[in-house]
């Protein structure tokens, strides 16, 4: 993974499950990215925005495997300090 022109992450896997894992974590999180600034002004003020795009990444996730949205919510509350799940599983997606 590069950002800004810097190497963040590199990853290697022979098994092809957990490279489409890998791949579906990065698409459905772009995806909503995206559909989280369209939705922003549609939730309630000073709420954190993070909660909106977590919600929907799971709810893309879903469609896709359902392990791989049960995995990825089990572990929300380690990189996104603050965020709790109920706040997570209960925002509207509309």
């Amino acid at each position: 993974m590069v950002e800004r022109g810097q190497e963040l992450q590199r990853r290697t896997t022979g098994n092809l499950d957990e490279l489409l894992h890998w791949v579906a974590l990065d698409a459905t999180f772009s995806m909503a990215l995206r559909w989280e600034l369209g939705q922003r002004g549609s939730f309630p003020t000073g709420r954190d925005t993070r909660i909106a795009w977590l919600a929907k990444q799971i709810e893309l996730l879903r469609r896709l495997d359902t392990e791989w949205a049960e995995q990825f919510r089990a572990g929300i509350p380690t990189p996104y300090r603050g965020v709790r799940l109920e706040d997570v599983d209960t925002h509207p997606l509309g």
